[in-house]
């Protein structure tokens, strides 16, 4: 396997287990929050904010709308007031169609365009193959949250 499927795997066994984790989760259930965790309405904002940075570094510019930016990004503040965020419904929407853009741009790419030095922002010089697995991180994790907020809900674990 090369680089550019080792990668297109890794991110669609991701994307994979993020949608069983939100695709039955409702506007009111997506507001509620255990002690000291983000609600996943918050979360599956910020996975669609660091799914365009993924795009960004994988060619696309200017990926990341800017009201998604301002809600959802890193240190964002995060408010139990479910009318300042876009439902559920327009959130899973927005991710799943920046996903499966994510998988396009990939395919289009050639193995060595993976290695090619790129500026994501100033001072931050990567590859599209280290900034996309930079973003694939933080995606495990928030989704380990998520799998937190299901099971205060009350719901199934979504894995094993």
């Amino acid at each position: 396997m090369n680089k550019k499927e080792n990668l297109n795997r890794l991110m669609q066994t991701t994307h994979s287990g993020v949608k069983r984790l939100i695709e039955d989760i409702t506007d009111e259930e997506s507001m509620l929050r255990g002690n000291q965790l983000n609600h996943i309405r918050w979360l599956t904002g910020h996975l669609i904010y660091s799914a365009g940075l993924t795009l960004e570094c994988l060619g696309e510019k200017g990926a990341v709308p800017n009201d998604i930016s301002k809600l959802f990004s890193r240190g964002s503040d995060i408010s139990d007031d479910p009318q300042l965020y876009p439902s559920m419904s327009e959130l899973r929407k927005m991710l799943y169609s920046l996903y499966d853009r994510i998988h396009k741009v990939l395919d289009a790419l050639a193995d060595e365009d993976l290695d090619k030095k790129i500026s994501l922002r100033p001072g931050w010089e990567t590859t599209p193959m280290d900034g996309s697995l930079f973003f694939c991180a933080p995606e495990f994790y928030h989704a380990g949250q998520m799998a937190t907020v299901r099971r205060i809900l009350g719901r199934e674990r979504s894995f094993g």
